[in-house]
């Protein structure tokens, strides 16, 4: 398996007025193509820094982050938290606008939308605005843009989190079904370690701030997942069990 995204032994923070402030400390990771990794850890730590530092939008103080072998910017695709839609467009204008900055034409980027929507199973959505959307509708909207751009990394930041429990199972299932057949990579941020096991290959857990990675839990079981299932709760299990161990090295 070709590696999509490196981190070799990077170190990233920021200035504060007490002086330099380290967030992630000799952090080393290759995420292969195809898969979808998870990181865990204590709040603060410095999930989202590492996801800057995947999108390019940090550059390392030392260290090397490529995604595909090259400078990773403008080589993935950044959902954060929230859903971030567009209040003036439709479900469908939101998805097209990226691929309207990207210069395909208006007409092009409807016909790719569409298919999509079809797909997933939206279509009857796409004339809605987002105020006239549930937080899940739009949330799925939001996922939805960033599987239609030509991107082969996908690094999302917590893109559940601000939805109620119930809302946020619903979406994890979906996630399940649909995310395979994107054929995308994900780093998946979060602090939920169900979603975590549910939706990853791999869960990387990480310690206290600076970040370090303090181990990696293999998932290695089919898709879709049940959170019932004997083998989920003992991979969650070992995630809970791994943090507990980061958090007192």
């Amino acid at each position: 398996m070709n590696p999509a995204l490196v981190f070799v032994r990077a170190f990233a923070g920021y200035p504060t007025p007490q002086g330099w402030l380290p967030v992630v400390e000799d952090f080393s990771l290759e995420v292969g193509e195809g898969q979808w990794v998870g990181v865990v850890g204590p709040s603060g730590c410095g999930k989202t820094t590492i996801l800057r530092l995947a999108a390019g939008l940090l550059r390392p103080a030392r260290g090397e982050v490529r995604v595909e072998g090259q400078d990773p910017r403008g080589r993935v695709a950044y959902v954060p938290q929230g859903d971030t839609l567009l209040p003036w467009r439709t479900a469908l204008g939101n998805l097209t606008a990226p691929l309207q900055v990207e210069g395909i034409p208006r007409l092009q980027a409807e016909r790719r939308a569409w298919e999509l929507l079809d797909r997933l199973g939206l279509a009857s959505f796409a004339r809605f605005y987002p105020h006239e959307l549930s937080g899940g509708m739009r949330q799925r909207i939001a996922l939805s843009r960033v599987f239609l751009v030509d991107r082969g990394m996908l690094l999302l930041d917590e893109p559940l989190g601000a939805l109620d429990a119930l809302t946020r199972a619903e979406l994890q299932d979906w996630l399940m079904h649909i995310g395979p057949g994107m054929h995308k990579t994900a780093v998946l941020v979060t602090h939920d370690v169900e979603e975590a096991v549910l939706l990853s290959d791999a869960v990387v857990v990480l310690t206290a701030r600076p970040a370090r990675a303090w181990t990696t839990v293999p998932v290695a079981l089919s898709r879709p997942r049940d959170r019932l299932n004997s083998q989920v709760m003992e991979r969650r299990g070992r995630v809970l069990a791994a943090l507990g161990e980061a958090r007192r090295a």
